[in-house]
Formats: structure tokens, C-alpha cells, sequence
């Protein structure tokens, strides 16, 4: 067994690197593209209920007036200088403010 092995050719270390790369790029996507899912869903909700609302006063010119907006949930992405978390363990979690 120890001869087989040592006649294995080596892998290439970069391969590794890069499926551990792409590893922790999904990890950490995860959960702003759940987030993302989850605003899509809510707005749909929200324009189905506007919808039915509009279907509702279309013969009321004054009350289709009050509903002219349409509520919209965003996501406001801010950028910072430097990283929110400075350990992801719980128990030495440091949140900067």
C-alpha cells in the first residue's frame, strides 16, 4: 500500500486552493441570496395585494387616487472600510458599530 501511494503522481495544490476558494465565496453568499429570495417574495405578496385592492375600487376614480403608490420592499447594501465581523466563532464574535 505504502509503495502505491508513493507512486501516485501529486495533485496539483492549486486545485485545492481554488475548490476551497469557491467553497467559502458560497458560504458567504448564501445567505444575501436567501435575504434577496425572501425581498422578492414579500413584493410579490405586496403587489398581489395592491392588485386586488386596485381590482376592487376600479370604478371609484377618487379611491384608485389614494393607492396610486405602490409599497415596495428594498435592500439598502452599504459598503464598509472595513469587515462587520471579526470572528465568526460565537463565543469571540466582535461586532464593529
Amino acid at each position: 500500500l505504502l509503495t502505491y501511494i508513493t507512486q501516485l503522481p501529486p495533485h496539483k495544490i492549486q486545485n485545492t486552493l481554488s475548490i476551497n476558494e469557491s467553497r467559502r465565496l458560497i458560504v458567504q453568499l448564501s445567505r444575501p441570496l436567501a435575504d434577496i429570495a425572501n425581498l422578492i417574495q414579500v413584493n410579490v405578496v405586496q403587489m398581489e395585494r395592491q392588485e386586488k385592492l386596485l381590482n376592487l375600487h376600479a370604478d371609484d376614480v377618487e379611491k384608485l387616487k389614494d393607492n396610486l403608490l405602490v409599497p415596495v420592499t428594498n435592500i439598502r447594501v452599504e459598503e464598509l472600510n472595513h469587515p462587520r465581523t471579526v470572528c465568526t466563532n460565537v463565543q469571540c464574535c466582535e461586532v464593529l458599530q
